[in-house]
């Protein structure tokens, strides 16, 4: 077992340095340029994973940086709102180019921007309906229902 060659010296460099395990590397960038470069990029439509590449560091720390704060945590959830809105436009752009040959691919593309765009934006693109129970007469209302349960045990229990 000799001395590594500079190739697998290089290599374990770039591993240490770049998979975020030396300390350095991440204190070249400060804490806030690199959450607008992660928000930027995610408001882009990139992937954790992805992000995490181009930057060279680890898609936990990526995470990990987005979360840090609330400021941050606000800006990422800001980012993760607009890149629904880039995935409706793809979703409108596949459904244009839809050929007879092509409309099987397609249909799988088009769900799966569809499944994307809800759970990054399910105020807005999720198929789920919201229902609210109110009566005209306010008799259904949260707190008019509560207390009529309360008396309705209060009665089972007093007798």
């Amino acid at each position: 077992m000799g001395r590594p060659s500079l190739q697998e010296r290089w290599g374990m460099w770039y591993n240490a340095h770049i998979t975020g395990l030396c300390k350095s590397v991440h204190m070249k960038i400060p804490q806030d340029e690199r959450v607008e470069q992660i928000c930027s990029r995610v408001a882009e439509g990139m992937t954790i994973r992805a992000i995490a590449k181009e930057l060279g560091i680890t898609a936990g720390r990526v995470i990990h940086i987005v979360s840090a704060n609330e400021e941050a945590s606000k800006l990422y959830s800001r980012a993760r709102d607009a890149a629904s809105d880039i995935f409706e436009a793809d979703i409108i752009e596949a459904a244009r180019e839809v050929t007879p040959s092509t409309a099987g691919a397609d249909r799988v593309k088009i769900d799966a921007l569809k499944w994307v765009a809800a759970r990054r934006s399910p105020a807005k693109y999720s198929e789920r309906i919201r229902q609210d129970h109110i009566s005209s007469d306010g008799s259904m209302s949260p707190a008019a229902t509560g207390a009529a349960v309360l008396e309705a045990l209060a009665r089972k229990y007093d007798s």
